[in-house]
């Protein structure tokens, strides 16, 4: 027996309702939702030891909805990376006043530097491990990094009428303050060394890219042993 339901009959039959469709804003909290799994999983294992079932454990989602958005393991980390290391020079840009003298501009740029490497916290140790590792993200995004930081010390010390001897203490100070941070946040637990004595460091390699080093820093210094020298 033929059926005798028409095209016109098929045609204004109603759609069984499926999932609903998921807007701009769904996707993107997903997106970071995998992101911020990267992060967790990376932490554990680096850069080496990451993998889309690790990160999948961390997210607590599908692999089907993993793929939607990233191809393999290797995306959201290099992706996470950068957006670590932005996030280090956008406090930079956006948080040194423009106003401020150049011991004051320093001293914040430690602070912010400080307060970026606490706040990456378990991450911190692979992105230290890594530096150098020609197969990590992290080693082949960190010379932009650097270059860009070491542009925006040049402005302000410009800025500030200041002069600097050359590029490359500017590249040994940069590295150096990197160094220091490092080991004081994996250190710190163990007492190592205090956050004045880091600090402290920090500044001492700043003022050696001057032409005059004593300029800002031995003046600094001496109005700090005022202080302390009031306080007893």
């Amino acid at each position: 027996m033929r059926s005798t339901i028409s095209k016109a009959d098929t045609a204004t039959k109603p759609k069984l309702r499926g999932r609903p469709a998921k807007t701009e804003a769904d996707h993107e909290e997903i997106r970071n939702r995998i992101l911020d799994a990267t992060a967790a999983a990376y932490a554990e294992s680096g850069y080496h030891g990451l993998s889309v079932r690790s990160i999948l454990h961390k997210a607590g989602l599908s692999r089907p909805t993993f793929y939607r958005h990233f191809s393999n393991a290797d995306e959201p980390a290099r992706l996470m990376i950068a957006r670590a290391h932005q996030g280090l020079v956008e406090r930079f840009v956006t948080q040194i006043p423009a106003d401020a003298g150049m011991e004051e501009k320093m001293l914040k740029a430690v602070d912010l530097y400080l307060d970026w490497a606490k706040a990456q916290g378990a991450l911190l140790r692979p992105f230290f491990v890594e530096l150098h590792d020609p197969l990590s993200p992290v080693s082949k995004l960190r010379p932009q990094v650097l270059l860009t930081i070491a542009d925006l010390y040049r402005k302000i010390v410009a800025d500030n009428g200041g002069k600097l001897k050359n590029a490359l203490l500017v590249e040994l100070m940069l590295t150096g303050i990197e160094f220091l941070g490092y080991r004081y946040y994996l250190e710190q637990s163990k007492g190592r060394i205090s956050l004045a004595v880091i600090k402290d460091a920090m500044l001492r390699l700043m003022a050696s890219t001057f032409e005059d080093p004593a300029a800002w820093y031995k003046n600094r210094a001496e109005r700090e042993q005022v202080k302390s020298s009031r306080k007893r």
